[in-house]
């Protein structure tokens, strides 16, 4: 579904992206972690067209980038931005359901409010679709932003559509950071193509297929999260010691004092 070739990106004369090369499959959950400045947010920016590379490109089911118009792009592609720019009053409900304006305008159907409801009680918002979204806590409203995301993919995940997340997790406790992974992964397994940029490792290592490991604005560790997730590569990424425990089925870092 994403295919990302060979992408270099620049500010200026300072590089933040190098030769990044990567893909992900329809039904992949894609998990990018690294440090802090690592390019990540750049990443997701070249990705989502809001940054146009120095050299590369970026292909959605094997057509360029560019060649998607606005209204195609989105019936297609959601993303979730890191920061939300939602700032009138709207109820919770009326939010969610701009993820369907690509497909019906300003004028919602009953299927459309089904889904939006659906995309709601996925992450745990059932019961807040009259509430007004500026006045929610600012873990309610990523919720309620990642409602809006799923909204516009559909009822569920399907083959041929990319699901885009910066830092949905920001703000969440655990418990609420869960149940949104958890939603996202069952996109996931109904064939839609998740590429996440995350922070916790454990995270990403319950629910991603796939994890790329970025450093420097390239990516050294792409692969199973069992595979990728060692001490020596974490220590690489995030300069900080750490041991990793396995339960069985996935790997835990922790990372240690120094």
């Amino acid at each position: 579904m994403l295919k990302v070739e060979n992408l270099s990106f620049s500010y200026g004369e300072n590089p933040v992206l190098k030769n990044v090369d990567f893909c992900v499959e329809d039904g992949e959950f894609v998990a990018v972690l690294g440090a802090n400045g690592a390019g990540k947010s750049t990443l997701f920016k070249v990705i989502c067209g809001l940054e146009k590379p120095q050299k590369g490109r970026v292909l959605l089911s094997g057509k360029p980038l560019g060649g998607y118009s606005p209204s195609e792009l989105a019936k297609i592609r959601s993303a979730l931005m890191q920061d939300s720019e939602f700032n009138f009053e709207s109820s919770v409900l009326d939010f969610v359901l701009l993820g369907r304006y690509a497909r019906g305008g300003f004028f919602a159907s009953k299927e459309d409010i089904f889904i939006a409801k659906n995309a709601l009680s996925a992450v745990g918002m059932s019961g807040f679709e009259g509430r007004v979204f500026t006045r929610l806590s600012g873990g309610e409203r990523r919720r309620v932003e990642l409602a809006r995301a799923l909204c516009q993919i559909g009822a569920c995940g399907r083959a041929g559509t990319l699901l885009m997340l910066d830092e949905p997790n920001s703000n969440l406790d655990p418990k609420n950071s869960n149940l949104a992974m958890s939603a996202v992964k069952k996109f996931a397994d109904a064939k839609t193509s998740v590429l996440a940029i995350l922070h916790d490792v454990n995270l990403a290592s319950q629910h991603a297929d796939k994890i790329a490991l970025l450093r420097d604005g390239e990516i050294f560790a792409f692969g199973e999260p069992k595979c990728v997730l060692t001490s020596e590569n974490l220590k690489f990424a995030y300069g900080a010691e750490n041991k990793i425990f396995e339960d069985g089925k996935n790997k835990y870092a922790v990372f240690l004092k120094e």
